[in-house]
């Protein structure tokens, strides 16, 4: 497991059909696979297809998907996560 990863982290989808979408770790299953939220759905997924960010927002167990989105748009995410470099990777394409 990745040190790094814990509740709150947004993280970057690098493969699968979500790939350039972004969502926020809601939770962690075991050493290998985890649940995000948000703009990329609600999904369990592997930690190899996804790369954590240093964006990281307080949240509370159990936020519902709505919640999730509030929180985006609160703390404008995708706006800070399109001035890093893989945001800008994303919109060259």
């Amino acid at each position: 497991m990745n040190s790094n990863l814990e509740k709150g982290k947004v993280v970057s989808v690098t493969y699968g059909p979500s790939m350039g979408n972004i969502g926020m770790v809601i939770d962690i299953i075991d050493e290998k696979r985890c649940v995000i939220d948000g703009p990329c759905g609600r999904q369990i997924i592997n930690f190899k297809r996804i790369k954590i960010t240093n964006i990281k927002i307080k949240i509370q167990s159990k936020m519902t998907s709505k919640g999730i989105y509030q929180k985006f748009r609160q703390h404008n995410i995708l706006k800070t996560w399109l001035c890093t470099p893989d945001g800008k990777k994303i919109l060259e394409k």
